[in-house]
């Protein structure tokens, strides 16, 4: 979930002298800006990229751009950033390309490179080329898609969109958007990776300033979500108790790359693993489960 920040851009347009907004226009968005940019700021409550599920209680941000280099050309940026101050601390920063062509008003095709830098989290650092299209057949429908491969996971990913975007009045319009995310023998996966709905609406409170709050639901279906990690930090083989900071200390290592929630623990075997058994009496095997039962309710 995502939800951009107003009220501090309201109360700056307020102290210049807010002499009402400009109308948005039922072409807006379908012909080619000449030049322009955006910067947005947002919180996620759980951060799912390409379906899998990174990390709860994030902040990110992102500046981009855009030029026209002619009727049928034209080049954009952007620069996204997200991070995370809980559980396993991750962050994502991507840098993205593209030149576009203008098949025609209503079609846009576009050649892009991503890269992508992933730290303390299950993916892997990489380039990405790709393919992308944007088609509005009518002022207040259109349909993206993109495609492209992923150094990183050695895969191929794409996804697919539509946004409806209805005028409410003359300056004021409600977006809505589903997509889905599809994965070609990404990390281990193929079919459908990740499904989105969005709803918000874009005000244009000035010539240069649109305001654009949402609300967003992500859905991933990656690996996180059917796979459980279980930590043996607890042996079998000596009746000397672990202590209990070092086993939590291990867990939270773990937890940079997979979710917490995804972590279980347990002994590193079972207490009869060899022919004579292991060296300890029953009361310091119920010892070292009562170790494990004591950390796992402290830790989860």
């Amino acid at each position: 979930m995502r939800l951009f920040p107003i009220i501090l851009c309201c109360a700056v347009q307020a102290v210049r002298g807010y002499d009402g907004p400009p109308p948005l226009t039922e072409v807006d968005g379908r012909s080619p800006i000449r030049m322009g940019g955006e910067l947005l700021g947002g919180y996620r409550s759980d951060y799912i990229h390409r379906g899998e599920k990174l990390g709860p209680n994030s902040v990110e941000g992102q500046i981009s751009g855009g030029a026209s280099l002619s009727d049928s050309w034209a080049v954009s940026g952007e620069l996204f950033a997200i991070r995370n101050w809980q559980g396993r601390n991750f962050s994502q920063t991507t840098l993205h390309g593209e030149l576009q062509y203008y098949l025609a008003d209503e079609c846009t095709a576009g050649l892009f490179v991503n890269g992508q830098w992933y730290d303390s989290c299950p993916l892997k650092t990489g380039v990405e080329p790709g393919l992308s299209l944007k088609w509005n057949p009518m002022p207040s429908w259109s349909f993206s898609g993109s495609f492209l491969y992923d150094s990183g996971q050695e895969g191929v990913y794409s996804q697919w969109g539509v946004t409806w975007q209805p005028l409410l009045c003359e300056s004021v319009a409600m977006v809505n958007t589903v997509s889905l995310g599809f994965s070609h023998d990404y990390l281990g996966r193929n079919g459908l990776k990740e499904l989105m709905v969005r709803t918000g609406a874009r005000w244009a409170v000035s010539g240069s300033l649109r305001l654009e709050p949402f609300l967003g639901w992500y859905c991933g279906y990656g690996r996180d979500d059917f796979k459980k990690v279980v930590l043996g930090l607890v042996t079998t083989k000596s009746p000397v108790l672990e202590d209990p900071e070092a086993v939590k200390a291990r867990i939270a290592q773990a937890a940079e790359l997979v979710p917490l929630e995804n972590l279980c623990l347990s002994p590193q075997c079972g207490f009869a693993s060899c022919e004579i058994g292991n060296k300890l009496t029953d009361d310091e095997q119920w010892a070292k489960l009562d170790l494990v039962r004591t950390v796992a309710r402290q830790v989860w």
